[in-house]
């Protein structure tokens, strides 16, 4: 339990209660989480996916820019690659692109378009790009739920996480 307060400014308060998560529910040793890997810009929409994807109990690695998601590709693998649109360096189109084009043939990564941009035609530009599927933001716990089960198959073994209601990415 602790509080902080400044004159003039308020008081922020917090407590941190130890949870212990029923043995029922408990990731075994074995059982391999889902690698994700988040292309965002924006900072604080970074922080939220990484918060959505905590709490679907899936490990990622986020980048900044499609440039950068290529090079990460490059050097490792993921069962789905969460990707914006509109970033520095290179979009998330062309990104989707060249990633396209190095897999060929011997797999695809499932990519799944996170665009604050809910316009007639984003949802066929995104797929015509190569991406699989489209969440426009703000993205619910919910939703990315259900589009991570439709393209990530779980290992033997794992429970699918169960969508209930979290933070929104916007």
């Amino acid at each position: 339990i602790g509080v902080s307060s400044e004159v003039g400014e308020g008081s922020t308060f917090w407590i941190v209660v130890p949870m212990l998560r029923p043995e029922s529910e408990a990731v075994g040793e074995s059982e391999r989480r889902s690698r994700v890997l988040v292309v965002e810009d924006n900072a604080i929409n970074q922080r939220v996916a990484m918060a959505l994807l905590r709490s679907l109990e899936c490990d990622f690695e986020v980048v900044e820019n499609g440039l950068d998601a290529v090079q990460a590709v490059e050097h490792d693998q993921y069962d789905a690659i969460l990707m914006d649109c509109q970033m520095p360096e290179m979009d998330g189109y062309k990104a989707t692109a060249w990633i396209r084009e190095r897999e060929g043939t011997k797999r695809r990564t499932p990519i799944i378009a996170l665009t604050a941009s809910g316009s007639v035609g984003d949802r066929e530009r995104c797929l015509a790009a190569g991406m699989d599927d489209y969440l426009a933001k703000p993205v619910r716990r919910e939703q990315l739920a259900a589009a991570l089960h439709k393209w990530v198959r779980p290992a033997e073994g794992t429970s699918s996480a169960v969508p209930r209601p979290g933070p929104r990415l916007y």
